[in-house]
């Protein structure tokens, strides 16, 4: 997990410029390097930070945000209109799993 700046860009690369603010999980499952000064990826690997999201914060939110979409999408299957209870969501992953839009109340 990584936040940081793109420094160059692979051919065929149009979603970001140089200079670019990013996070992501590059690499994932596998060891990606993210200690290392450098690193390179797929661009679909990453995203834009935006302003909001400091790197601390941009560091923790691929990982947690995976878990709760793993959990909600992919092993309960949960689709629009369920309901899901969400206990403590006051972690990483339970905090983003009642923010994930298949499992938010109509408003």
């Amino acid at each position: 997990m990584l936040p940081g700046r793109v420094e160059a860009l692979g051919e065929g690369v149009t979603r970001f410029a140089v200079g670019d603010r990013v996070f992501g999980m590059p690499w994932f499952p596998r060891q990606a390097g993210a200690y290392a000064e450098c690193l390179t990826c797929p661009s679909r690997q990453l995203a834009a930070a935006p302003d909001s999201l400091d790197d601390a914060r941009a560091a923790g939110l691929p990982l947690a945000g995976l878990i709760a979409w793993q959990s909600l999408i992919d092993t309960a299957a949960v689709k629009p209109g369920d309901r899901v209870l969400t206990q403590a969501a006051a972690g990483g992953a339970g905090n983003l799993a009642v923010q994930t839009p298949r499992t938010r109340a109509p408003t």
